[in-house]
């Protein structure tokens, strides 16, 4: 039995050949994890990260996407009508917003599916958006990170946000590349300082957390991993799926891309 993955693309190809075809939208993929081939590929414009929605959620059913172009936006997708000829990839865009940030690349659903959190590179910018009870967006509302900066002049001159990740349905945490920093924000402060000022967008610091941040230090070792299965490199060139065991095994890998930078755990596939 294969699985059948879903793939967010660039508009642009890399410097390398691709491992997979980029259609500037969604690309499906199916043959995992003997042997990937791309069988299909439309979408929103360049859907570089996908969240998909959770079960028994008022997101349940849908895909959302971060659109990494210039004036980034958020996608919202559901299952297209069954030999529908506008969208060969199974899933069609029923909603985009702007994310009022520039190269949005990355986003996160809370547990409950009722918020979707979303990173945008270039500004600087976190956006959060409530969701619906039928799946879609409500206003979003952005928040610019607090100045700052790292030690590496050409990539760290400001906040670049590029990961968020909910702790709980309220709070979540945002990686800054810019700043060698981790933020915590709180949805609830967002939108009440949002509400206040009677608009989406917000300058205020970051909500129940405000004045708190987490940054790198350099010489400090991470976390001891024990017998974890999982591990990433972002000098690597080639994807890996590994089998999830006491000592993981390789079982396929597809050389063509550089800087891997996100792993996936895929359901357990049925004894043959």
């Amino acid at each position: 039995m294969t699985t059948s993955v879903l793939v967010g693309t660039f508009n642009e190809p890399g410097e390398h050949a691709p491992a997979l075809p980029s259609s500037g939208g969604v690309v499906r993929t199916t043959g995992w994890p003997e042997g990937p081939e791309a069988v299909a590929g439309a979408g929103p414009d360049a859907p570089s990260w996908l969240v998909a929605g959770r079960p028994g959620t008022p997101s349940e059913g849908r895909l959302y996407a971060a659109q990494h172009v210039s004036e980034g936006a958020l996608a919202v997708l559901s299952p297209s009508v069954p030999g529908a000829e506008a969208d060969d990839v199974g899933w069609v865009t029923t909603q985009r917003v702007p994310s009022g940030g520039e190269n949005t690349c990355h986003a996160d659903l809370n547990p409950a599916g009722t918020w979707l959190a979303a990173a945008s590179y270039d500004s600087g910018t976190l956006t959060i958006a409530r969701i619906l009870d039928d799946g879609r967006l409500d206003r979003p509302i952005a928040v610019q990170a607090p100045e700052g900066s790292g030690p590496v002049p050409s990539r760290q001159e400001a906040p670049h946000l590029h990961f968020v990740l909910f702790l709980d349905d309220d709070r979540l945490l945002v990686t800054d590349l810019g700043g060698d920093r981790i933020l915590e924000y709180s949805v609830a402060a967002l939108e009440a300082s949002a509400r206040a000022a009677g608009n989406g967008t917000t300058d205020e610091a970051p909500g129940a957390a405000d004045g708190q941040a987490y940054r790198e230090v350099s010489g400090m070792g991470g976390e001891d991993l024990g017998d974890r299965a999982g591990r990433s490199s972002a000098g690597g060139d080639a994807v890996d799926v590994v089998r999830v065991e006491t000592e993981p095994t390789a079982v396929h890998r597809l050389p063509g891309g550089t800087g891997p930078r996100h792993l996936a755990v895929l359901s357990p596939r049925p004894e043959s």
